[in-house]
């Protein structure tokens, strides 16, 4: 719809309502009048009827008929407030059934008061109805083209009885008619245009009219003006020319709107984009150009082959997509320092999917020059120097080498919350933009293309048994180990392998005897020695049902305790061919007990891996192979979920439909546990008793973190129902993802009083399936975190507590090296072994103590100077050898 017309009464003290309105009850009778309910003057009620009239002829509004008594005497009262010498009103009555009209000889006088015209006689004879009929006519002496006057409380009374006048003191009025003309047009010489008034409507009642006027622009032939569509060709003209069209429509109460619309014919000479650039702010231009960028809100930039432009508009007349081909005319403006082109006259999409313009390789030190402003460029190798990457939007500063520049990331784009990228980038795409400052703004993710991401650090293997099964004692060598027959094994084996051709069998032959079960320790009395803030693990496979293992650390470095220290024990899965990842992280896992555990490494520089340890409820011979024992660096972790103020996007477990066998599944903060801080997750989870044994619970998260591909998942978790078991899922929605759900590993809640730590490390888990699963991650760059499973094969209400949902990324190497010794020894000494023990001084001295990694010494020159290898000496370690035979 265009411009809606209103019409203003001056000079009259008075408050007119919408005109076009009619009172209920009433009809405007003739063209030339205009009725509008009146408010600010009356006199009965709190509203009057306002009658303004632009001809000579009388003027008619009429009342709805009620019904008479034939023969009756009635009188008829009507006041009037007649202030306007142009005009005068009188009464008349409109007989149904008798004489047509009854005309009284009562009329109003100039008077600034309400006056009451009074008329009275006596029904005729046939009448059945009447209508009263309010007269108004000009004054020839006064005539100036217009008169006004009110009119209220109009009463007919029969025998001196009740009004029988409906609405008689106007204070129901019925709503105007909606005109719609239709919307502004833009068309081209010859066109045929179509005015469309159809959707113009009457509030109460039906349109009984349509009438339409040209009121601007050459005169142009409508096919018709009194129908609700009309149409006209479009004449050829060389300038631009703006026609307007006038709707007015009528309906069957007499009430009126008008409504205009516009069509337009533009003709445009673009320049281009460097010209108008160079006319400056407060200029008109007419440009055209292929839009680059619409992802950063407003402004959208288009681009030609001789420079860029901002287009800031919000009510410009459509939306644009990259690619397209526009041609505009509108004002240039600076903003900020930025060059923009709004108010826009005219907006056209000449073609659509047009190939963007290659991006301009600059360097940073380039973006000051304003031939870049707006266009499409790329940098090379860009650091970050300051900022935090955003949420939403903010700004980073980064430098290509050559110069800072401020890395401007817009809110409308896909770039804020996105995991942070590798730094240097390798590229960056983006608009020449300015605030106060030259920005480089890219227009969405994929115009970053991040550095590599660092590789994951080698674990470094201690053990890999394709030579040797290396020092650990056989398996009944330890007086800790019960319940296997000293027939029982420890070998390197062709068996099977995780890596290489070779791993270590274990065969473990239980006795047969009355106590169930048993407890293997694999001593190493020369243990290998690993950092306290790494993560040792190691693969293993066996056939066997009802076997557990864990890692037996000994606190033996400077500072240490040497207490024995254990790992979480790993519930093996006894699936042949499919090897299983263990592993103790030294710093999260909770410790298990063993001899004088107190639950912490107290050693700065190194402890010891003095055993594997496996146990078993049953009598059963069990064969277990063992491969690439290995040390894992430290990790950073990043807290994703901290529970202190927030459960985060965590959805209630009753709210996923994977939950099964509860009445009730609730996630809340609480402040009962905490593993960190003073908050965690509290779980309610309360069973069904339905006769089916056992609950499925999914704590699912609609909205999950991103996580680097290469990151350890993990979090700490309290229970209190040892038969409940848990696992983490992830979801592979990153680039090239396949949005497959891939679950962790299912690990038992063992500790009801003590925090328990629970990970998912999906480059060497064994993965779980949900959903469709299929075993890997394609995505490149992250992972998302979408659920925690919960699961518990009986009927027994769970509350569990969940901490600092995290992840871990490898970021340190190993310090090792492989060390050779050489020493000058007598005879007696020759061809003979070294223990290593401590520090060795370099002069061929040795200090006595058995224990340490043997060293075998040979002459490989035959001049008594002999040379031994010290494989994996971590960096500081420092060692002292005595001569053994």
């Amino acid at each position: 719809m265009g411009k809606r017309i209103a019409t203003i009464l001056a000079g009259l003290l008075f408050t007119a309502g919408l005109f076009g309105q009619v009172p209920a009850n009433w009809t405007v009778g003739t063209s030339a009048v205009t009725v509008a309910e009146e408010t600010g003057s009356f006199s009965e009620g709190a509203k009057s009827l306002s009658a303004t009239w632009t001809s000579t002829s009388n003027q008619d509004v009429i009342s709805d008929a009620f019904a008479v008594t034939e023969g009756a005497s009635y009188t008829v009262d009507i006041d009037v407030m007649d202030n306007d010498p142009a005009g005068r009103t009188t009464v008349a009555i409109i007989w149904t059934g008798g004489p047509s009209n009854t005309y009284s000889n009562v009329f109003s006088v100039d008077n600034a008061e309400w006056q009451t015209l009074n008329y009275s006689n006596t029904v005729p004879a046939g009448a059945t109805h009447a209508a009263i009929l309010l007269r108004l006519y000009d004054v020839s002496a006064g005539w100036s083209g217009t008169a006004t006057n009110f009119i209220d409380n109009v009463i007919f009374t029969e025998n001196g009885g009740s009004n029988l006048v409906p609405n008689f003191s106007f204070e129901t009025w019925e709503s105007p008619p909606v005109a719609d003309a239709g919307a502004d047009q833009i068309v081209n010489s010859g066109d045929l245009v179509t005015l469309d008034g159809s959707a113009s409507s009457a509030v109460a009642g039906t349109i009984d009219a349509y009438a339409w006027s040209q009121t601007a622009g050459p005169a142009v032939t409508l096919s018709a003006t009194d129908a609700s569509v009309v149409t006209f060709t479009a004449p050829a003209t060389d300038t631009t020319v703006v026609f307007e069209f006038s709707l007015t429509v009528t309906d069957n109460n007499g009430g009126t709107d008008t409504d205009v619309t516009t069509v337009s014919i533009f003709v445009l000479n673009p320049i281009t984009i460097a010209e108008a650039r160079l006319l400056g702010s407060g200029s008109d231009v007419v440009i055209k150009g292929i839009v680059t960028a619409t992802e950063l809100g407003n402004p959208y930039y288009i681009q030609d082959a001789t420079a860029g432009l901002a287009i800031y508009d919000y009510t410009s007349f459509g939306v644009v997509a990259p690619g397209d081909s526009v041609l505009l005319a509108g004002t240039l403006t600076v903003y900020h320092g930025l060059l923009e082109l709004g108010s826009l006259s005219y907006y056209e999409v000449l073609n659509s999917g047009n190939a963007l313009p290659t991006p301009i390789a600059v360097s940073a030190s380039d973006l000051d020059m304003e031939a870049y402003e707006g266009q499409l460029v790329v940098l090379t190798d860009v650091a970050l120097v300051s900022g935090t990457w955003p949420a939403t939007s903010g700004n980073l500063t980064v430098n290509d080498g050559t110069a800072d520049v401020v890395l401007r990331v817009d809110s409308d784009t896909d770039i804020g919350g996105s995991p942070e990228p590798y730094w240097p980038l390798q590229q960056l795409v983006g608009i020449v933009s300015d605030y106060d400052a030259v920005q480089i703004q890219p227009r969405a993710l994929a115009d970053i293309t991040q550095g590599l991401p660092p590789t994951p650090p080698d674990e470094f293997v201690f053990l890999d048994f394709e030579t040797d099964a290396g020092s650990f004692w056989a398996p009944t060598g330890s007086g800790s180990t019960i319940g296997i027959e000293t027939t029982s094994s420890f070998a390197i084996s062709a068996d099977f392998a995780h890596t290489g051709v070779r791993s270590g069998k274990l065969i473990l032959n239980a006795m047969d005897d009355a106590t169930p079960g048993w407890f293997v320790r694999l001593y190493d009395p020369a243990p290998d020695h690993v950092l306290p803030t790494s993560r040792v693990g190691m693969w293993v496979m066996t056939t066997s049902a009802d076997i557990q293992f864990r890692f037996m650390m000994k606190d033996i470095g400077a500072g240490g305790d040497s207490h024995y220290e254990g790992g979480p024990w790993f519930d093996l899965n006894g699936v042949e061919g499919q090897w299983q990842f263990v592993s103790f992280d030294l710093i999260n896992d909770v410790h298990t007990a063993f001899v004088n555990s107190d639950g912490s490494f107290s050693s700065t520089d190194f402890v010891g891996l003095t055993s594997l340890q496996f146990q078993s409820t049953t009598n059963d011979t069990a064969i277990i192979y063992v491969d690439d024992i290995s040390e894992y660096p430290a990790e950073a972790q990043t807290v994703y979920n901290d529970f202190e103020s927030s459960i985060g996007t965590w959805w209630n477990p009753s709210q996923s439909g994977s939950t099964v066998g509860l009445t009730t599944g609730t996630i809340e903060l609480s402040t009962e546990a905490a593993f960190t801080g003073a908050g965690s997750g509290k779980l309610n989870l309360v069973a069904a008793i339905d006769g089916t044994e056992g609950w499925y619970a999914r704590l699912y998260n609609p909205s999950p973190s991103q996580i680097p591909v290469y990151d350890r998942v993990g979090f700490w978790a309290k229970g209190t129902n040892t038969d409940v078991r848990v696992r983490l899922m992830l979801k592979d929605t990153g680039a090239g993802g396949d949005s497959h759900y891939e679950g962790g590993p299912w690990v038992y809640l063992t500790a009801d009083t003590n925090w328990q730590f629970i990970s998912f490390d999906p480059i060497r888990d064994i993965y779980t399936s949900f959903v469709n699963s299929d075993f890997s991650f394609s995505a490149s760059d992250f992972m998302t975190l979408t659920g925690i499973h919960f699961e518990s094969s009986t009927n027994t209400d769970a509350v569990i507590y969940v901490d600092d949902i995290s992840s871990f990324a490898e970021i340190s190497t190993i310090p090792y090296a492989d060390v050779t010794l050489k020493a000058q020894v007598g005879g007696d000494a020759q061809y003979r072994s070294f223990w290593a023990n401590g520090s060795w001084d370099g002069t061929g001295t040795f200090d006595s103590n058995w224990s340490g990694p043997l060293v075998e010494l040979t002459d490989p020159e035959n001049d008594g100077i002999f040379e031994g290898t010290v494989a994996l000496v971590a960096d500081g370690t420092t060692y002292n050898w005595w001569v053994g035979s």
